[in-house]
């Protein structure tokens, strides 16, 4: 019972955690958060621009993270759809933050979310992210911008990403070499990274880059409340490589208890209760079940 107890206080965080995170109802970015007075202080930068990258950046019929405003499991409603592009605009809004971009979680959407978009002045800008489109064709863009944006831009965009996944650093490693001679051939004028993949091996690749590429645009996908530091990491990265155009994506939700303190003591007590009261109150109550019913068998 003892080793049961000792496998299980160590086991069941792994488990509990993801749960409190997937119960507590999606935080809407506000003023009093530390990410947004971050952003506030550098939006009227004239070199850096604020995107929104979705809602959620999850999938209303199927759950996935990796798309949000298409799915072909199943048909997203329109009012669903409607919802999440107004909300989140208007999240930006009330905390002062000018969106000058909207780039589809995945490069997934179709033409009801296009034609929201432009209700609120979000125009196409051909090659800054591929996309798939309705019934999986694929789109020049999934990016869209608003008109001043545009002209900070290059005439002709070739954007890559070649960081994917370098949050496991192994990886990164063994892709290091190969992604530089593939920078270096396809001479990209906008590089895209997820801010999950910042790291020394990504800064690293970055730096070597940029002294071989004519780079005019970074830009950072993911952004949340939780990255706050990785994203003035990258600001201040790409500031002093005079990198001319900064694009930072920001999902204007996340789930999860705000204050990382306090999910850690929810994830503790519930790792508490269940291995010191609730494991061994189904074990004495099961043996004391047992017991009864060999005795009334006797």
């Amino acid at each position: 019972m003892a080793v049961l107890i000792t496998l299980l206080t160590l086991m069941l965080p792994g488990f509990i955690q993801p749960l409190i995170t997937n119960l507590v109802s999606p935080q809407v970015i506000s003023k009093d958060t530390e990410l947004v007075q971050y952003l506030l202080e550098i939006q009227d930068d004239e070199d850096i621009f604020l995107g929104i990258h979705g809602w959620e950046h999850k999938c209303p019929v199927c759950g996935e993270h990796s798309h949000e405003f298409f799915c072909s499991y199943g048909k997203i409603d329109d009012s669903v759809i409607e919802y999440k592009i107004t909300s989140a605009i208007k999240a930006f809004r009330n905390c002062g933050l000018n969106p000058d971009f909207w780039a589809f979680p995945g490069g997934s959407f179709d033409e009801r979310s296009i034609a929201i978009l432009g209700r609120y002045g979000f125009i196409p800008i051909s090659g800054l992210g591929e996309g798939i489109g309705e019934a999986g064709k694929e789109t020049e863009t999934s990016v869209y911008s608003s008109f001043s944006a545009m002209r900070k831009l290059p005439s002709k965009i070739i954007s890559r990403e070649y960081t994917m996944m370098w949050r496991d650093k192994t990886r990164a490693q063994g892709e290091f070499t190969d992604a530089f001679k593939r920078a270096n051939d396809q001479k990209p004028n906008v590089i895209i990274s997820h801010i999950q993949d910042l790291n020394i091996y990504t800064f690293a690749w970055f730096d070597i880059i940029l002294n071989h590429v004519d780079v005019k645009v970074m830009e950072l996908h993911d952004v949340t409340v939780n990255t706050v530091e990785e994203t003035k990491q990258f600001v201040e990265f790409c500031r002093n490589r005079n990198v001319p155009t900064i694009i930072l994506l920001i999902i204007p939700t996340h789930h999860g208890i705000e204050n990382p303190v306090h999910e850690m003591w929810a994830t503790t007590y519930f790792t508490v209760f269940i291995t010191t009261f609730e494991l061994p109150t189904m074990f004495f109550l099961s043996w004391y079940m047992l017991v009864r019913r060999k005795n009334r068998v006797a």
